[in-house]
């Protein structure tokens, strides 16, 4: 009966140890193991460990657990506490990094537990662990990326229906609010009204899924427009679902409000220069007009001036005539002297001949007279045309001058009537 119950015991303690030899092969088989002495020397390791590290067996039986740790690392009380606690049963687990035999970092998720015997004395230590290095270092790389977009943008994180639920430093000061200010708050918070006027279904396309990016005028605590260029970026669980909306923006109101200072500035120019040109094209038909007044006011002269030559002409030939008749007078003056001469000493019978002289003399005195007076006219109004056509010399130099000036005048208009042409086209290009 006892060696019945004792075969039954070994075969059932034989059916334990195949079992547990079948779970220690397939561990073996998918995952990387070590074994420590509870001071940390290895006592035996699989080849997934050996692999995965680069050793053979050889290099690392009976070698402290340092071997696989930075310097800097085993040399901590950190690292002197971590093992007393396995030494003391407990176990430990989180992602550790470690050195393969090349020298490349490596990281491993690993579990460290100690094994005891049935006195509760930890007896050695096993390591179970995986590379994560790849997993690691994809999330380094990412946590340096969002370090990097938190320092260089403003950052927001919304709940999928648009309520608040964290904020970066550069969010919050380009807005002018604490973060304790906004959790909790709708978006709506930022926007003016005509916003969502415009846009009523801009949560419900984010909770679909749908991104948005563009420029967004919002408000700050201030009251004062802020302008950002943003993107507001649904974030999926494994689900598909939006569990949340990431908005990455930079602050652009500077250059918004530059570009509209400069469009009022080119709309005003456009518009001045519209009135340059209409008060330029009213100038030069004024100066056209001038233009031609001049020319008139030139030739007219120029013909004045061929008259009064002329009059002079005229007045010297009358001056010639008029001596002319002077002489004669003096000719009849003369003959009617001895003729009353001639008279007198007839006597008697020359009386009624003197009488008919003496007429004479006095037509030819009168002729005299009227001659000389005639002549003084004529020396006067030849003196009037000298003078009058020196003055026309004058006017014509003048309205020459003043045709050259005005033709200057009218060669600046067309430069500036160009000018403005070609602000305005400039300007409604853009």
């Amino acid at each position: 009966m006892l060696c019945a119950k004792t075969k039954h015991q070994l075969a059932k303690t034989t059916e334990e140890l195949s079992q547990y030899k079948q779970l220690m092969d397939a561990i073996d088989s998918n995952v990387a193991r070590i074994d420590f002495t509870p001071q940390g020397y290895v006592l035996n390791a699989n080849n997934q460990f050996l692999e995965t590290m680069g050793y053979g067996l050889d290099d690392v039986i009976s070698k402290h657990h340092k071997m696989f740790c930075e310097p800097s690392h085993s040399s901590s009380q950190a690292y002197r506490n971590f093992w007393q606690q396995l030494a003391e049963g407990k176990s430990q687990h989180e992602r550790f990094k470690r050195i393969c035999s090349n020298g490349d970092i490596i990281w491993l998720e690993a579990t460290y537990f100690p094994v005891k015997n049935e006195k509760g004395e930890v007896v050695f230590i096993t390591k179970i662990a995986s590379d994560v290095t790849d997993e690691v270092t994809a999330l380094e790389q990412q946590t340096a990326i969002n370090t990097a977009i938190n320092k260089s943008m403003a950052t927001i994180e919304f709940s999928p229906d648009g309520v608040i639920t964290w904020a970066n430093d550069n969010f919050l000061n380009t807005v002018g609010y604490s973060l304790s200010d906004i959790t909790g708050k709708h978006h709506k918070l930022f926007c003016e009204q005509s916003f969502y006027d415009e846009n009523p279904s801009f949560w419900r396309e984010l909770g679909k899924g749908e991104f948005k990016t563009g420029r967004f005028k919002r408000v700050s605590k201030h009251g004062q427009p802020v302008w950002l260029e943003a993107s507001y970026n649904p974030i999926f669980d494994s689900n598909g679902r939006v569990v949340k909306v990431i908005k990455f923006a930079s602050d652009i109101t500077e250059r918004v409000l530059k570009a509209q200072q400069t469009t009022e500035a080119a709309e005003i120019a456009y518009s001045t220069s519209q009135q340059t040109a209409m008060i330029v094209k009213d100038g030069k038909a004024s100066i056209d007009v001038s233009v031609e007044t001049s020319n008139e006011i030139l030739t007219k002269s120029q013909q004045t001036d061929a008259i009064i030559e002329q009059l002079q002409e005229q007045a010297v030939s009358i001056e010639e005539i008029v001596k002319t008749i002077n002489a004669l007078a003096e000719q009849t003056n003369l003959l009617a002297l001895n003729a009353a001469i001639e008279a007198a000493r007839a006597g008697e019978h020359g009386r009624g001949f003197a009488v008919v002289a003496d007429e004479v003399r006095n037509l030819a005195t009168r002729t005299t007279q009227a001659t000389s007076e005639i002549s003084g006219v004529m020396q006067r109004s030849s003196e009037v045309s000298e003078a009058i056509s020196l003055s026309i010399d004058d006017i014509q130099e003048m309205a020459k001058r003043g045709k050259e000036q005005i033709e200057k005048v009218k060669a600046i208009m067309d430069e500036i009537d160009e000018g403005a042409t070609n602000v305005v086209n400039a300007v409604s290009h853009l």
